[in-house]
């Protein structure tokens, strides 16, 4: 359902897979012959729009084909891709790379290969869900190169995507963004539920979120489980133009959104990012009080993992509600949790972990919330946690601890104010 749903599709790799097929050992003799028919980017997209009468200018600007670095000439490929002949003889020196100030001859096709090689292939489409504007390609587990051999082992990224062009620009793109606005018109609808028909008495729901992840393949496995006010980002970046598309999804003021990032240091220093720079302080369309931060579990690295190991289905969904969505927590809570628990004790005053680089960090979130009230709001729960980095158990219980807190309180306030003027 979902391959037909996503229009999966896949990309073969002609290149590297067919030059490791014909050096493997055949399994028999038909199988022999036709590994040795097959020649290096035979079968390629790049041949089938040399074929149609591309040149290799349009092909690479499409997003469909990426230049090589002098790969493909070393390994002596001709250049006549376009009349169907993938000869073994040497190319001249016009296919080097462009990058090295030499010139790539316009009908030379030998210095192209396919972008999304050897990945399995996903379209992004625009808001509307009715055009492809780019595509997304996760790289398969299969060896491009002889892994016995260290020197020629080569780890793609996981994931690509189309480079931007005219139609793409990913950061003003959510992928899934269509669904994801139909799921939110949805729920919205039933933000109020009536307990008794007969009665007028109406039931508050929390309002409906926007879930972010960072994989298009996280979206679709939490809209596989029937999770579907999801939306990917398409990466660990999180500009203020996707969030602002996601906040207006929501029927609420500056909208909601739940970021569910991968477990992983980049995940959670993206998160750490919006609060660090000054996106949500100055962008007027967003709620920072709306923005809440959904943690996985340690041994998850991220939600399609989540899915798979509560089973997928009815379980999985109810699983991903109770454990993930239900214990969220608002994202200035969770940045002073995070800073909190970077608190060493042995460290020397001013180095990283020490109380005083804490305090630091913490009045410097504080000052980007424009509202003073804002500020001595959260720093009376902040300083019970400060307080209780540095009290011993014994201080705890004494009466000792509240004029430690009332004194760190004080601090703090003052620190974030200086800072915000």
């Amino acid at each position: 359902e979902s391959i037909r749903e996503f229009a999966f599709g896949y990309a073969p790799d002609c290149y590297f897979q067919s030059e490791q097929s014909r050096n493997a050992q055949p399994a028999n003799e038909k199988n022999k012959a036709a590994i040795e028919k097959k020649s290096w980017g035979e079968g390629s997209l790049v041949e089938y729009l040399a074929n149609l009468g591309f040149t290799p200018d349009e092909i690479v600007e499409s997003g469909l084909a990426v230049r090589t670095k002098g790969m493909v000439s070393k390994r002596g490929i001709g250049k006549s891709v376009k009349d169907g002949t993938l000869s073994t003889e040497e190319t001249d020196d016009r296919s080097r790379d462009e990058e090295k100030g030499e010139t790539i001859h316009e009908s030379d096709y030998s210095s192209l290969m396919d972008r999304f090689r050897g990945r399995l292939v996903v379209p992004i489409m625009d808001a509307s869900g009715k055009h492809v504007i780019a595509f997304g390609g996760r790289h398969l587990e299969i060896p491009l190169v002889d892994e016995t051999d260290d020197s020629k082992r080569f780890t793609p990224a996981k994931y690509i995507n189309s480079p931007d062009s005219l139609i793409f620009t990913k950061k003003d793109v959510l992928f899934n963004e269509h669904r994801a606005k139909s799921a939110m018109d949805e729920k919205s609808s039933q933000h109020f539920e009536t307990e008794d028909p007969r009665s007028r008495k109406n039931t508050f729901k929390t309002p409906p979120a926007v879930i972010i992840v960072e994989g298009y393949f996280d979206a679709i496995a939490l809209a596989n489980i029937n999770v579907k006010n999801v939306v990917a980002s398409m990466g660990t970046a999180l500009p203020y133009e996707q969030l602002k598309k996601a906040s207006a999804m929501a029927n609420v003021p500056g909208g909601r959104i739940i970021l569910c990032m991968d477990s992983d240091d980049a995940g959670k220093n993206a998160v750490e990012r919006l609060c660090t720079n000054s996106i949500l302080a100055t962008t007027s369309e967003l709620n920072r009080n709306e923005i809440y931060v959904a943690s996985l579990p340690s041994d998850t690295k991220d939600p399609s993992d989540f899915v798979d190991f509560a089973g997928g289905g009815i379980r999985a969904k109810e699983q991903f509600e109770k454990e993930i969505i239900d214990t969220v927590q608002p994202l200035d809570e969770w940045y002073i949790d995070r800073v909190v628990s970077r608190y060493d004790p042995d460290a020397k005053d001013g180095n990283y972990g020490s109380f005083s680089s804490v305090c630091d960090e913490i009045s410097s979130f504080l000052s980007t919330f424009s509202n003073p009230a804002d500020r001595t709001r959260r720093a009376y729960n902040i300083s019970e946690k400060l307080s209780n980095l540095i009290a011993s158990d014994v201080d705890k219980n004494s009466s000792s601890i509240g004029m430690m807190r009332v004194q760190l309180e004080t601090d703090i306030i003052n620190m974030s104010a200086r800072k915000a003027s």
